[in-house]
């Protein structure tokens, strides 16, 4: 005992010039003077409780079925493995899933070309919305939806006058852009979320960036 007491002040008299001294890990430390790894341990569990409350969550179901696309995979069966948080990323995920979307993914349009085209969709449907014409499609029903109460009669009456000019300026806009098919084009991509030439698309979504600036 007294040859160990003996040891551990000698140690305790090494210096920063010593060949065995060595720099003390800074961090909280338990009574024996050990590093303390509770702090790891919980920050393990956490880690690890997100890993698998994300690979077992509801959005599995909506990033598998964008990384089989994306994969060119055709069957759910040979799709098993749950997507991880670094592949959704990787890959991109969050933001397929809408022609715009894609494109996106893919490098073939900015953000700001994608905003453009999401807010002549929400401009769009709020001139039918307010003017009685049928949505185009089930997937973008809910713009608009919620208003907080009922508005009154002069209200809506506003609010369907200001979408309509505000339509009628994005159908100028489209009609004017060269070559004429364009605003069938962005129509398609950015409404009805279908096919479209990639061209015709992009021309259009420059003269709707236009309108705002």
């Amino acid at each position: 005992m007294l040859t160990r007491l003996n040891n551990r002040k000698k140690g305790s008299d090494l210096g920063k010039g010593d060949r065995k001294w060595k720099p003390s890990k800074a961090g909280k430390r338990t009574p024996s003077g050990q590093l303390s790894r509770a702090k790891d341990a919980v920050e393990d569990r956490r880690n690890e409780s997100a890993r698998v409350s994300f690979e077992e969550g509801p959005t599995q179901t909506v990033l598998r079925a964008r990384r089989r696309q994306r994969n060119g995979v055709k069957t759910i069966a040979k799709d098993k493995t749950p997507v991880t948080k670094a592949q959704a990323q990787d890959m991109r995920l969050f933001e397929r899933g809408s022609i715009l979307g894609n494109w996106l993914a893919d490098g073939k349009l900015t953000r700001e070309q994608v905003q453009a085209g999401e807010d002549y969709c929400a401009r769009y449907i709020t001139f039918a919305s307010l003017n009685g014409l049928p949505r185009p499609t089930a997937k973008i029903a809910n713009y608009s939806d919620s208003q907080g109460g009922q508005p009154t009669r002069p209200e809506r009456l506003q609010a369907a006058i200001a979408a309509k000019s505000a339509h009628m300026e994005d159908q100028r806009l489209l009609r004017h852009c060269s070559p004429h098919n364009v605003a069938w084009a962005i129509r398609r991509a950015c409404v009805t979320d279908e096919a479209a030439p990639l061209d015709l698309v992009k021309v259009g979504l420059a003269a709707l960036m236009a309108r705002t600036r």
